[in-house]
């Protein structure tokens, strides 16, 4: 049988875990995971012949009565229908226990295996993410009472916030995900742009699919990656809100994102970059504060959360973004910060005949700035107060390595505001 010691937060002691687990499980293949954990354990798995494996954190302590539990868990198990066993304690409720799976369970979600960093980033939710797609699919999990083993309070590092994890990263792999049969006339479009982010797009999508609001679209614009984007969102097209643009060359963020606005259906349109993600509750609250502004208002934007990727992958909270209540453009140029998330009024965008094309960049750069600059001169900018939309930074954005050119860009752009 296969037993994974999974990273525990600070200093570990896998030594120590994986000399006991050889002394209760002989004859067990023991692996210490690292990071990223999901694919390392995907990989050993997919070149198993076992039908189980057992998954428990680094510092747990295995009592030789153990042997007795997982031979029953194992004796019990009906693999039709039941994908796990998880060994409770009631000695240790609050730490992570000792969980058998039968390796059917993990087929048939978004991805064959444990969700990676590219559809999970928070690497603490792994197991229980599996277990809730797995259960959307009709796989039941059982809890056997074990007082067999035993665990070392975690130490949490101090980059991580699992309050903050627990409050913003827990509704969304929780929230039901049903698939329509149909898609009906969609209230609002969200469009996501892509180029080469297939490390982060499905993460994306999938806070679309936590939305509390149902009555949405996501159109896609894969525009000319030359990375695995197309291959990672194969599993989202069974979905019939979603809908793929395949550019054959890399035509830029501007002329994407005037495909899109073509092809969208809803009366408002929200942009999500791919890397980002929403809170759950982001289309329906935008959608109720648009419904009751002026009409002359065509921009709606929020306070929001700001994350930081570590070089694992992995995620860290940083914290919320709030954003003034008053617009001012001159305040926009200087920061060169444009506001997000950007909820459009699609009529004014069709008024405005969509993003530029002929700034200096030739729509490549700025055009998050361009648009709403061009917005704010014939209709009002509003700011939703209440964290509405999540912000991952990485070093490699290309807001981050273009800095040099917004000069340029700054001086056209103040030229033609003029015209």
């Amino acid at each position: 049988m296969l037993v994974f010691i999974l990273p525990a937060a600070g200093k570990g002691s896998s030594g120590l875990t994986a000399s006991h687990i050889r002394q209760v499980l002989p004859g067990s293949h023991v692996h210490t995971v690292s990071s990223p954990m999901a694919s390392y354990m995907n990989d050993i798995i997919a070149k198993s012949a076992s039908s189980l494996f057992l998954t428990l954190t680094d510092g747990t302590i295995l009592e030789p009565d153990f042997l007795r539990d997982m031979k029953r868990a194992c004796t019990e198990l009906h693999p039709e229908e039941e994908g796990w066993v998880t060994f409770a304690s009631s000695e240790q409720p609050m730490q992570p226990a000792p969980v058998l799976w039968h390796r059917n369970c993990l087929q048939g979600g978004l991805v064959n295996g444990f969700p990676d960093l590219a559809h999970l980033p928070f690497e603490t939710f792994v197991l229980a993410d599996m277990q809730i797609q797995a259960g959307s699919l009709g796989w039941k999990g059982r809890t056997v009472y074990s007082p067999n083993w035993r665990i070392d309070k975690a130490r949490i590092p101090r980059w991580r916030k699992p309050e903050k994890e627990i409050e913003y990263i827990q509704p969304i792999i929780t929230r039901p995900q049903a698939i329509p049969r149909t898609a009906t006339q969609p209230g609002i479009s969200v469009v996501l742009c892509t180029y080469n982010d297939g490390r982060y797009v499905p993460w994306a999508i999938r806070s679309v699919l936590a939305q509390t609001l149902p009555a949405w679209e996501l159109i896609i614009v894969n525009d000319g990656s030359t990375d695995h984007t197309a291959m990672q969102l194969i599993p989202f097209q069974r979905d019939p809100r979603i809908r793929i643009l395949e550019n054959r060359a890399n035509l830029g963020k501007s002329r994407s994102l005037n495909l899109a606005l073509k092809e969208a259906r809803g009366d408002w349109i929200l942009e999500l970059d791919a890397d980002d993600w929403l809170a759950p509750d982001c289309l329906e609250t935008m959608l109720q504060a648009a419904s009751v502004s002026d009409p002359r208002t065509a921009l709606w934007h929020s306070h929001f959360h700001r994350w930081t990727e570590r070089s694992t992958g992995e995620v860290t909270y940083k914290k919320v973004i709030v954003t003034g209540e008053q617009f001012h453009r001159d305040l926009l140029m200087d920061r060169a910060v444009p506001p997000i998330p950007r909820f459009y009024r699609k009529q004014a965008l069709l008024q405005l005949k969509g993003w530029c094309l002929d700034d200096p960049s030739l729509g490549r750069l700025y055009e998050d700035l361009e648009i709403v600059m061009r917005i704010s001169v014939s209709y009002y900018v509003t700011c939703i107060p209440k964290a509405l939309y999540h912000q991952r930074m990485r070093l490699t954005s290309i807001s981050q390595a273009d800095k040099s050119l917004y000069e340029l860009w700054k001086s056209w752009m103040n030229t033609r505001i003029k015209e």
